[in-house]
C-alpha cells in the first residue's frame, strides 16, 4: 500500500470519527433504584382585561423541590417512577397586596418510555396491590378509591406530558440517532385536557405539537450534554359550562411554551433548564353578570406568561 493512499485512508477514517462523535442517540434509560432531585422555580404575570373595563395583574413564584425515583424498570424499558414532592411555597402578589404560602406535598407514580412518552399510574389498591390502568388507552385516570393526585403544573390523566415538558424534565425523543442542527417533531393527542389555572377546567381533545433541535453536543456543569431548544403548543377549545362559559360565550385558547435545555446522554437526564409558557384566552359574547342594564356585548383577554428555571440538585 502507498504512503499516498495510507494517509488518504486514515483521514476518512478520521473524518467519519469525527462525525460520528457528533452524532447521538437519545433515551431515557434509568436504572432501578435511581434518584433525582429537582428544583424549579417559575416567576408568571397574568393580566385581564376587557371585563367590565377592568384591568386585573396578578404575579406569581413557586419554588418547589421534588425527588424522582425510578421503582422498577418494565420489560419494555419503560420506567415506573415515582414523584415526592418535598417542599414548595408560593407567593402571590395583586392589587397591591401580597400573599405567601406552603404548596402541597405528596406523591404520584407515572411511566416513562425511552422516547419519553408520559403515562399516569394511580395509586396502587391495598386489596389487590396492583395499580389501577394508567391513561394510554383512558381519557382521565383516578386513584383507587380518590381522586387524581395533583402535579407541580396539573392532575393525572394525559396532561401529566405536559406537566413534565413544561419544566424539561421529559421531552420527547426521535427515534433515530441525531446530531446537531437535526430537528424533530412530535404529536401527542390529548384526549381528556383539565387544568385548574386557566379560564374552563374542561377541554376538548387537542394535540400538543412538540418541535425539538439539537444545538450541540457540549460540556455543561462537568457532563456531557447535548444543549437542546425545545417548542412547544396546544390550541385549546373548552367545552361549553354554564358556570364559566354559556352558551351565547365563545371561548378559544392557546397554550405556547418553549426552552433551552442540558441533557446529560449518557446518564439519561436532565442537567438545567430555561424555558418559558405563554397562555392566550380570549372570550367574546354577552356578559354572564347580571345587571340592571341590558346585557352588552364583551370581549375579555386573558395573557398569562411564566418564566421556568430547572436544576437538577440532588443524585
Amino acid at each position: 500500500m502507498s504512503r499516498k493512499r495510507l494517509i488518504v485512508i486514515i483521514g476518512l477514517w478520521l473524518a467519519s470519527s469525527a462525525l460520528s462523535a457528533e452524532a447521538v442517540t437519545l433515551r431515557y434509560s434509568l436504572q432501578e433504584g435511581t434518584e433525582l432531585t429537582y428544583r424549579v422555580q417559575v416567576a408568571s404575570t397574568s393580566r385581564m382585561s376587557g371585563m367590565r373595563d377592568e384591568k386585573i395583574e396578578i404575579r406569581t413564584r413557586i419554588n418547589q423541590t421534588f425527588r424522582l425515583k425510578v421503582t422498577k424498570v418494565l420489560a419494555d424499558k419503560k420506567m415506573e417512577i415515582e414523584q415526592e414532592i418535598l417542599a414548595g411555597k408560593l407567593t402571590m402578589t395583586a392589587g397591591g397586596e401580597e400573599v405567601e404560602g406552603p404548596l402541597p406535598t405528596g406523591k404520584r407514580k407515572f411511566r416513562v418510555s425511552p422516547l419519553g412518552r408520559v403515562t399516569f399510574v394511580a395509586k396502587q389498591s391495598a386489596e389487590t396491590a396492583e395499580s389501577v390502568p394508567h391513561c394510554e388507552e383512558h381519557g382521565e385516570c383516578t386513584e383507587a378509591g380518590g381522586s387524581s393526585p395533583q402535579g407541580f403544573f396539573g392532575p393525572g390523566g394525559e396532561a401529566i406530558q405536559v406537566d413534565f415538558l413544561m419544566p424539561s424534565i421529559f421531552v420527547l425523543f426521535p427515534e433515530k440517532e441525531v446530531g446537531p442542527g437535526d430537528i424533530w417533531e412530535n404529536e401527542i393527542e390529548l384526549k381528556s385536557w383539565k387544568h385548574p389555572l386557566f379560564l374552563s377546567e374542561h377541554f376538548k381533545p387537542t394535540v400538543l405539537k412538540v418541535r425539538s433541535e439539537l444545538l450541540e453536543l457540549t460540556q455543561h456543569n462537568n457532563r456531557e450534554c447535548a444543549h437542546i431548544r425545545t417548542n412547544w403548543d396546544i390550541p385549546l377549545s373548552p367545552e361549553g359550562s354554564a358556570s364559566i362559559s354559556p352558551s351565547n360565550v365563545e371561548v378559544a385558547g392557546k397554550v405556547r411554551g418553549e426552552a433551552e435545555w442540558y441533557f446529560d446522554y449518557r446518564k439519561s437526564f436532565t442537567c438545567a433548564a430555561e424555558g418559558s409558557v405563554q397562555v392566550f384566552m380570549k372570550a367574546s359574547g354577552e356578559s354572564p353578570w347580571e345587571t340592571e342594564e341590558p346585557r352588552q356585548a364583551e370581549t375579555v383577554m386573558s395573557v398569562m406568561k411564566a418564566n421556568i428555571n430547572t436544576l437538577l440538585v440532588g443524585k
